[in-house]
């Protein structure tokens, strides 16, 4: 058994030590300020043409930004909301959460066509 454990140390020693760490990568980070002060923005999320979606949790919208042109644009949701999470799926559509009204969105961007589904459960509204 000390011999099997000693002999697997030794294994990892030796794979550990023969690894070369890559070299490092260069990136640039860039940033951008949300145009909209004290609307809490949040839960960023990459759709598949390289644009960020996030939401605007008190001020009851969806936005994207094209990083590329550092434009913004805003969706307004209704009052209450408060969209809390996101997810953007294969098709470039847009999920959320609305934690405020206990609901679930569908944004289509296409369109700019906002689908709302109200949970059935009374207490996922509260």
């Amino acid at each position: 058994m000390i011999r099997r454990s000693l002999s697997a140390a030794a294994l990892l020693a030796a794979a550990v030590a023969n690894v070369t760490p890559a070299p490092a990568q260069m990136g640039t980070i860039t940033e951008w300020k949300v145009p909209w002060a004290q609307s809490r923005p949040r839960d960023p999320y990459l759709d598949p043409q390289g644009n960020v979606w996030f939401v605007g949790q008190v001020g009851n919208y969806l936005a994207s930004l094209d990083p590329r042109s550092g434009q913004f644009k805003r969706f307004e949701l209704e009052p209450g909301t408060l969209p809390h999470n996101l997810i953007v799926d294969p098709k470039g559509v847009v999920w959320y959460t609305g934690n405020g009204d206990g609901t679930i969105g569908r944004f289509d961007p296409a369109t700019g066509k906002t689908t709302r589904f109200r949970m059935p459960d009374p207490a996922a509204r509260d």
